[in-house]
């Protein structure tokens, strides 16, 4: 006994399954004043860099970024920035420019980290 298939229901789940896997596709990008501020490390971040990353006391780190685009980052724990999240214990500065890309999931922020800090200069 053969079923019969509605081709409309075969399109419309398909559809359906696209755009639910895709949701993040069709996001808007964000406005870059509702990105401008200064961001610091929560009190819950501080205590995993202490008691799982090894770091023995924190400076005040921070990112801020400004409507001009440019950014400044300030004590930036190593372990952020390599991949693995891997600590040497080490914290990182610089400056540059930022600005927001579309990518497949949405948007991103996307660095330009100028020469002369102890962040890795490039994007």
């Amino acid at each position: 006994m053969e079923a019969d298939v509605n081709p409309i229901a075969v399109v419309f789940i398909i559809t359906a399954l696209t755009f639910i896997g895709c949701d993040r596709v069709l996001t808007h990008e964000p406005k870059a004043s509702d990105l401008t501020g200064t961001y610091y490390l929560t009190a819950d971040s501080e205590k995993f860099l202490i008691n799982h990353k090894g770091y023995k006391s924190l400076p005040k780190s921070l990112i801020e970024l400004r409507s001009d685009y440019s950014i400044s980052v300030h004590a930036l724990p190593d372990c952020a920035t390599n991949g693995f999240g891997k600590s040497e214990g080490i914290f990182l500065t610089g400056d540059g420019k930022w600005r927001i890309e579309k990518d497949f999931n949405g948007y991103e922020l996307t660095l330009d980290i100028h020469k002369g800090g102890s962040l890795e200069e490039g994007g």
